[in-house]
């Protein structure tokens, strides 16, 4: 059982979402065009997707019967900390060419589209049974 859809939830997760897109999008263009992609560069993209995951936590964790979703940001938290680990060793073995730096990168994107789409998926069934009970 699943608590019931809560607005505020529901755009955490989408920003959330438009923010780690963000982050690969800046990642990729950087290596492709040659430009810093280090960690340190991009370290505040990081801190604001963190407070994020957490806030989305904290109002989640008001919210009855919202286990699943509590777990589904933990495991986004999580997968942030690996990604910000890879991040902070180049995402690939040193000496890496750019096609295996991307191809890292862009398989660790993959993961999280798919993390990304089974929490719209379900933030959208409750809307939808929120609607259909009004």
């Amino acid at each position: 059982m699943i608590g019931v859809y809560n607005e505020n939830v529901d755009q955490s997760i989408q920003t959330i979402s438009k923010d780690v897109s963000t982050l690969f999008a800046e990642i990729e263009a950087n290596i492709r065009d040659g430009k810093d992609f280090s960690y340190d560069t991009l370290r505040d993209s990081y801190i604001t997707l963190e407070g994020e995951i957490q806030g989305c936590i904290t109002v989640a964790q008001g919210i009855p019967k919202y286990g699943i979703i509590i777990s589904q940001l933990n495991l986004l938290s999580s997968a942030l900390d690996k990604l910000k680990q890879l991040h902070m060793i180049g995402f690939a073995a040193p000496g890496a060419n750019k096609e295996d730096i991307i191809k890292a990168v862009e398989l660790n994107k993959s993961a999280f589209v798919t993390a990304f789409t089974g929490m719209l998926k379900l933030q959208e069934g409750l809307k939808r049974e929120k609607a259909d009970k009004s």
